[in-house]
């Protein structure tokens, strides 16, 4: 866990128990829309793992397909995942560094990717899965239009 999550009043850590009932997306989705805070959780299992990232992507998560292509790394930090890379650059990290002089949120590896913001990456075996838990082309087209009338709705507290 990295953040400061706090799930009904109570900050989470690995061992409190409602990671013992999150078993679909559904759920999982449905308890990440209640999380308040900024942070990022990776849950591993023993054959699986599960990624949720806040509603901003304030910590980021990186994965990675693994050379041999069966298997995806899943890291907070990109460093994690330096064995993994083809090291080929990545052009959108590039233009970053060259437009802000400085290092974005892009890796510069091509195939190292960053979760979207409110996003669940579940990975079992060779099943993937990756939804969005907050619905943004709906609150692009009929939200709010101020920044706290849309934080107001996508934390819940309308």
């Amino acid at each position: 866990i990295d953040g400061w999550p706090v799930y009904r009043g109570k900050r989470l850590q690995p061992e409190s128990p409602i990671f013992n009932s999150l078993h679909t997306i559904a759920q999982l989705a449905e308890f990440a829309r209640q999380i308040r805070f900024p942070f990022s959780i990776i849950i591993r299992g023993q054959d699986e793992v599960t990624a949720i990232t806040d509603f901003a992507g304030h910590f980021p998560v990186y994965c990675i397909r693994t050379q041999d292509r069966d298997s995806i790394r899943v890291a907070s930090c990109v460093a994690s995942l330096r064995s993994h890379p083809q090291q080929e650059l990545s052009v959108l990290a590039i233009y970053w560094w060259i437009r802000h002089r400085g290092v974005g949120p892009y890796p510069f590896f091509s195939d190292i990717a960053l979760m979207k913001p409110a996003s669940i990456l579940h990975v079992s075996g060779s099943d993937i899965s990756e939804v969005e838990y907050i619905d943004w082309g709906n609150i692009a087209k009929n939200g709010p239009d101020t920044f706290e009338a849309v934080y107001a709705e996508v934390s819940g507290r309308k």
